[in-house]
């Protein structure tokens, strides 16, 4: 499937479905919204400012929350990513201590952990004993750009090599590259035009992206040298070209993908008829005061979310994209 990045492609407008006020006691409310997955008629979101996972149903009301750090059976040192998967497991990812918490989704109660041989800086769950890692690494640093762990395995085995040393260092480099839209998982290959599907125990190609500015070797060299000595001026006048993507995300219309381009372009490829359109956001009075760009699926329906106007909770805005 190819995904064309072209000025005059045709615009797609926003049309907001429902929008959900999430509800929490006054005294805690949400810090931030780092990572969003549906899950049913619930969802969870996890808060990284506050180290905290929350589960809410459909109409936004609060039913369980994860907080647990600490040493102890089921508590994390630093909370740093979530998944779910078919099986009704919820997945923590603790990063301080190299290791996977597996919970019920129903219950939030923990069940058993998987300690990883080295580091991961977002992952998801094919099932409960195959993981799939990004930027993992060991003893070694990080050596790939996706990585394969299964329970009871000494290693992490790679699945993509990193072409350049470092290449996660550099500028404009997204943490998250592995996307989950309910059962469907999908990788990006970062500085490249190619996008994968994960299965339970394969990668393989799904989409290609064309018409995008990708860096070369040289460039990407330079973006992780930027990194390193925190210079990031002299690619102001590059902003323009593709480095990552932020999000892919698909429903059963189509695929959304977020670029991060400056301004950040954000694209839809439409099932029914083959095309690739320019998502328009700024046409659409209950969109207006979201955050552009998809943070996840729930109920095939796109989801992104509006910031508290008064140091509350967030609300989560469920829409779809429709041709003019």
């Amino acid at each position: 499937m190819n995904i064309d990045l072209k000025a005059d492609n045709p615009v797609m407008t926003v049309d907001s479905v429902t929008e959900i006020a999430l509800v929490t006691d006054s005294v805690s409310p949400i810090g931030m919204i780092s990572k969003f997955l549906g899950h049913g008629n619930d969802c969870f979101i996890m808060d990284i400012p506050t180290q905290t996972v929350w589960k809410f149903d459909n109409d936004g009301q609060l039913i369980g929350k994860l907080s647990r750090i600490g040493n102890g059976p089921g508590e994390y040192g630093r909370l740093y990513d979530i998944d779910l998967d078919s099986d009704g497991n919820l997945y923590l990812l603790d990063m301080q201590k190299k290791k996977i918490l597996r919970y019920s989704a129903d219950s939030m109660e923990f069940i058993a952990e998987t300690k990883l041989p080295g580091n991961a800086v977002a992952f998801c769950g094919a099932d409960s004993t195959t993981f799939y890692l990004n930027n993992p690494g060991g003893k070694k640093g990080i050596t790939a750009k996706l990585g394969i762990f299964k329970s009871g395995e000494k290693d992490i085995n790679p699945l993509v090599e990193s072409a350049i040393k470092d290449e996660y260092r550099a500028f404009g480099a997204n943490s998250t590259h592995i996307w989950r839209s309910g059962n469907d998982l999908l990788y990006y290959d970062r500085f490249t035009p190619d996008i994968y599907e994960l299965t339970q125990d394969s990668i393989i190609s799904y989409a290609t992206i064309n018409g995008g500015e990708f860096p070369s070797a040289e460039d990407v060299q330079a973006l992780i040298d930027a990194s390193k000595n925190h210079d990031y001026a002299p690619f102001m006048e590059e902003s323009k070209m593709v480095k990552d993507l932020l999000y892919a995300y698909k429903t059963a219309d189509g695929i959304a993908l977020g670029l991060s381009t400056v301004p950040q372009t954000h694209v839809y490829k439409s099932f029914e008829d083959g095309k690739t359109y320019t998502i328009r956001t700024d046409g659409n009075a209950h969109f207006n005061g979201a955050v552009k760009g998809a943070i996840g699926v729930w109920n095939d329906r796109l989801v992104t979310f509006k910031p508290s106007e008064n140091d509350g909770n967030p609300s989560l805005v469920l829409y779809k994209v429709d041709k003019q």
